[in-house]
């Protein structure tokens, strides 16, 4: 057996248990080894998408609309994109509920992020149900 094989690695094993903060220092390279520990077979290659397209934690976290983004890096599976937002959601989710428990309070609610596809209908006139 050879020796190198035995030796340790100078990079940091990026879990998938990330901190918001930790997350937000993540280069190009480990935010792709987060999203392929995700799911090793549904991810596989997603480090060299990361790096190609400079994607840093901090840039991953900032994507306004995150559904279009990560197509645009080349995750075009919908199921793909899903899992790479719940698990976002999920480490801010946690974050806040740890903010929470250090400061003694209510968790702080969620920020409110308006869908720019969701067209809502607003329409000023009266409803013609009760009037004949």
């Amino acid at each position: 057996y050879p020796l190198c094989a035995l030796a340790v690695s100078d990079e940091r094993p990026v879990s998938t248990q990330s901190t918001w903060a930790e997350f937000k220092l993540l280069e190009p390279g480990e935010v792709g080894q987060w999203v392929e520990n995700l799911d090793p077979h549904m991810f596989r290659g997603s480090k060299h998408k990361m790096e190609r397209a400079e994607c840093s934690g901090i840039a991953l976290l900032t994507m306004p609309v995150k559904e279009i983004s990560l197509r645009k890096l080349g995750f075009t599976r919908k199921d793909q994109r899903r899992k790479i937002i719940g698990a976002i959601k999920k480490m801010e989710k946690d974050a806040r509920k740890k903010l929470a428990k250090e400061s003694g309070g209510m968790p702080a609610p969620a920020p409110a992020v308006q869908n720019p596809l969701r067209i809502r209908k607003t329409d000023s006139r009266p409803s013609p149900v009760g009037e004949r």
